[in-house]
Order: C-alpha cells, then sequence, then structure tokens
C-alpha cells in the first residue's frame, strides 16, 4: 500500500524512529545500501563506470528492501510524486517518439536521478550518515578538481574536460553546485579546525576549475549563489569565495589569450554559439515544440546524428548541424518532451522550492543546516545554467536529487536531535 510521506521538519514534537525491515535481511541490506550511496556520490564526478557499478548496488538493494516491504521505501513524499510524474512523462514520450531507441536511453537517464532521491531518502537515515555523503561528495570533486588542475597548468590541457562531468558547461554546473554545498558545510561546521582547512582548499581549488572552465553563464551563476548564501548567512567565507572567482577570472583574462578570447566572444557575430546563433536554435526548439506539441520528440533525441530522417528535421527547424541540445533547460523540456513534459518539470522545480521554504528554519547547524544551503543554491544554479543549456540531467541531477533525498529524510524525523542543533 502505498502512502504519503510528511516533508514539515518540526511537525512532530516527538522523534520518529526510522522504520525497519522485518527479517534478517535488515542489517546488511542497510549497511551496502548507505555504502554504495557513498561510493556513487564519491564518484559521480570521477568515473562514469564505477557511479554506474555503485549505483547499480545501492539500486539493487532498494529494490530487496521493496521485496521486504520496507515502509520507508513505499511511502511517497509530495516530492517523490513530483518526481515519479516527471520519470512517468519521459516514459511516455519515449514511447510515442519517433528514436525509440534514443528516446528509451533518456528515460533511463532520467529514471537514474529519479530513483537516487528515494534510494538516498531511504538509505541515509541518521546524521552521521548524511555527514559522510557530504564529504564523500568533497572528496570525489576535489580529486576531479585535481586532476584537471594538473592537465591545465602542467601537462598543457587544450580542451578543457572534467572526467565524468564532460566539458566545460555541465562541469561548471556541478563545480557551482559543490561550491554551494561546501560553503554550507565551512559556515555549519563547527570545532574541526582540519574540516576548515580542508574545505578551505577544496573551495579555492574548485574556483579555480570554475575560472579556467571559461563558463561564462555559471560564473555569473555562482556569484548569484555566493548572494543567496550571504543572505542566509553573513559570513566572510561567501564573500571570500565570490572575490577569489573574480580574481581568478581577471587575472586568466590578463594572462591566458584563450580566456580573454573567449570571455568576450559573444561580441564577435562570428563565434560559434554568440547571441544571434543560438537564438536561431530556440526558434528552432520552438518550432520542434509546437510540431509534438503534448509529448515532444522523445527525452535525449534533440539531436540523433545516425539517423538521416533527422538531417531533413534539422534543416526543416534551422538547427545548425553542430548543436546537439536546444541551450536553454525550458525549450529542451518542451522540444524533447512536449507542454505535458515542461508541466512535470515545473511542478518539481516548486515541489522542491517548497519544501525548501518550509524546512529553512528547522534544518540548522551540522549537518542539515549545510545540507539546506547545498539544496537551495544549487537549485537556483540549475535555474540559472538553464538560461543556456539544458539544466537537468545526467551527474548533477543525480547529486541534486540525493540531496533533496536527505532534506526530506530529515524532514520525516530521522536523526530530529541533531536537526535542532542551532
Amino acid at each position: 500500500m502505498i502512502c504519503g510521506g510528511s516533508e514539515g521538519v518540526g511537525a512532530r514534537e516527538t522523534q520518529r524512529d526510522p522504520p525497519k525491515i522485518e527479517g534478517p535481511e535488515a542489517g546488511w541490506l542497510e549497511t551496502v545500501l548507505a555504502a554504495a550511496i557513498m561510493a556513487t556520490v564519491f564518484f559521480l564526478p570521477i568515473s562514469e563506470g564505477l557511479k554506474n557499478i555503485s549505483y547499480g548496488i545501492a539500486l539493487a538493494c532498494f529494490l530487496g528492501m521493496l521485496f521486504w516491504k520496507d515502509p520507508g521505501c513505499w511511502s511517497i513524499p509530495p516530492v517523490g510524486r513530483a518526481f515519479l510524474l516527471f520519470l512517468g512523462l519521459a516514459v511516455l514520450s519515449a514511447a510515442t517518439s519517433a528514436f525509440p531507441r534514443k528516446a528509451f536511453s533518456g528515460a533511463w537517464e532520467v529514471f537514474r536521478y529519479t530513483s537516487f532521491f528515494f534510494i538516498v531518502r531511504r538509505g541515509i537515515r541518521r546524521p552521521e550518515q548524511a555527514i559522510a555523503v557530504l564529504w564523500a561528495s568533497v572528496a570525489g570533486i576535489g580529486v576531479a578538481a585535481a586532476v584537471v588542475l594538473y592537465h591545465y597548468f602542467i601537462a598543457g590541457m587544450e580542451r578543457f574536460s572534467m572526467l565524468s562531468l564532460g566539458g566545460k558547461n555541465g562541469a561548471a554546473e556541478y563545480v557551482v553546485m559543490m561550491l554551494a554545498l561546501m560553503i554550507g558545510m565551512f559556515i555549519e561546521r563547527e570545532g574541526s579546525r582540519k574540516a576548515r582547512i580542508y574545505l578551505g582548499i577544496a573551495m579555492g581549488a574548485n574556483v579555480l576549475v570554475l575560472g579556467v572552465s571559461n563558463a561564462r553563464t555559471m560564473w555569473g551563476g555562482f556569484l548569484a549563489v555566493a548572494l543567496f548564501l550571504w543572505v542566509w548567512r553573513r559570513s566572510w567565507a561567501i564573500a571570500a569565495a565570490g572575490g577569489l572567482l573574480l580574481a581568478i577570472v581577471l587575472g586568466l583574462v590578463l594572462v591566458r589569450p584563450d580566456i580573454s578570447q573567449r570571455t568576450v566572444a559573444l561580441a564577435r557575430p562570428e563565434t560559434y554559439l554568440d547571441f544571434n546563433e543560438r537564438r536561431e536554435i530556440w526558434r528552432g526548439a520552438l518550432r520542434m515544440w509546437q510540431d509534438h506539441f503534448w509529448l515532444g520528440i522523445g527525452p535525449r533525441t534533440f539531436k540523433v546524428s545516425d539517423d538521416l530522417s533527422l538531417d531533413a528535421n534539422r534543416r526543416r527547424y534551422a538547427i545548425p548541424a553542430s548543436a546537439g541540445q536546444a541551450h536553454n533547460m525550458w525549450l529542451q523540456v518542451a522540444a524533447e518532451m512536449g507542454t505535458l513534459g515542461l508541466l512535470a518539470l515545473v511542478t518539481w522545480i516548486v515541489a522542491v522550492a517548497g519544501l525548501l521554504i518550509r524546512t529553512r528554519r528547522s534544518l540548522r547547524g551540522w549537518p542539515y543546516g549545510a545540507l539546506w544551503a547545498g539544496v537551495a543554491a544549487s537549485l537556483l544554479a540549475i535555474l540559472i545554467a538553464g538560461i543556456t543549456e539544458p539544466g537537468i540531467g545526467y551527474e548533477h541531477s543525480m547529486l541534486f536529487n540525493g540531496l533533496v533525498g536527505m532534506v526530506v529524510a530529515a524532514g520525516e524525523g530521522v536523526g530530529r536531535s541533531s536537526i535542532e542543533t542551532a
């Protein structure tokens, strides 16, 4: 029997114990599930293969709990319903797509980051587990940042690439989300000088990575995130992070010709993806949405390079052959999943925003204050990235949904004693 869950932190006066599985499988399943979640978060920015293995183990453990009728797995909170609505429409869009193979591959991607919300919500039930996940995510992005900086400054990397995160735009969005989480951890972490030193080093490295990525939208996105966090908690660490980014960008513009050229590239009409070319892509995506109004052409099918029929469609919609996506989150979803998919996207964004508003006063202290800041600022980063990029999908959506899962678990009364440490 599926029942709704509560998300309101502070809605109860007594702490509710986490639900337990009946039977001998409970102990080892819960242990393996928590370890697999931590491994998944660690490998997100490092290795596609190891991330998939860790996620597969976590999914298998979660399905095992479903089999044993664990009530913590079967209840669906309102945010979870919004995610499931988006997933259901992705599957329906794929079923009606002219490119079913690619479309169902896209639906599988939606399933992965949607299911990760439910997996983390059930698997991370105690404060010490939440802390371990936060540090696993920091360690993962720290390793990825070190590799990128080595390749860029020592090995002379010519084209920015960040392991499993890929090119500059997706990597920069993930980095901004992690910077928001690390700033929250830095502010909320009490009594550990070594932890604050490590966080400071990791933040500095990732701000440098953000600078060399030359992802101009996310430069502005990070400054907006820093301003948001400054309003949330007035701390010198936030001002220092924003000032460091400005200093790094200015320094790179002065010493690296390739950075300075790309920084002013939008002023040159011949540059790839200048404003006029982006506008043509947006118009093509609008026409695609109009022709496939309700369910779109199928998730992740905006560019199907191995299908000859799409070449004619691309000429019809006047989309440049080099454009593999709509360069706008809302138009991307509208073209690929239609009006229903777009409404589903709005629904889950509103649901997450509502969750954050309801829990803003209750999620304080370590670790849940840092977690709230990371989720809120990450949502802002997704919306800003969505101006020029798809904004959702891939590794950063798994990170975001995992953090939301921990927020919901905290709101359901798990680890209550630590939540109220102001």
